[in-house]
């Protein structure tokens, strides 16, 4: 692997995902921090506690609090405690945050279009086990 054009994709990647979810976060009054703590939860629902966000996330604790109250005075999320761990609260997005979900979603979706420009189906099926294996070697490194 080139690691020098990883660290520049990780990078621009960044940078373009910002730029594309801009115009969702001005219209909601919302930061790229809280869109993304809102679409992990969407793309993420089995890992929906604060401490999970934190954990699978660039978040830190404290932002990720902040997020979770703001987004919750809004009514976006529903806070529900843990039927087996009382100290655990599951977040779970509600039908108020609907329409910036949508709107994710269709980002999400004409990025991969833009990503994929040129790939054949054989080509981006091959891309998508090995890059799936990456990430499960990544996530069981110890």
């Amino acid at each position: 692997m080139d690691f020098s054009l990883f660290f520049r994709f990780v990078s621009k990647n960044k940078e373009l995902l910002e730029k594309r979810t801009l115009p969702i976060c001005k219209k909601y009054d919302i930061n790229y921090t809280t869109f993304k703590l809102i679409m992990y939860l969407l793309l993420d629902p089995e890992f929906n506690t604060a401490r999970d966000i934190c954990e699978f996330s660039d978040l830190k604790k404290g932002i990720v609090s902040v997020i979770i109250e703001n987004i919750a005075k809004r009514g976006w999320i529903k806070q529900v405690q843990d039927k087996d761990d009382r100290r655990k609260q599951r977040l779970y997005l509600t039908d108020a945050v609907a329409p910036l979900v949508e709107e994710g979603k269709k980002m999400i979706h004409e990025y991969k279009m833009l990503t994929e420009q040129g790939i054949t189906p054989e080509e981006q099926s091959v891309c998508d086990r090995v890059f799936n294996k990456v990430c499960e070697n990544i996530l069981n490194a110890k």
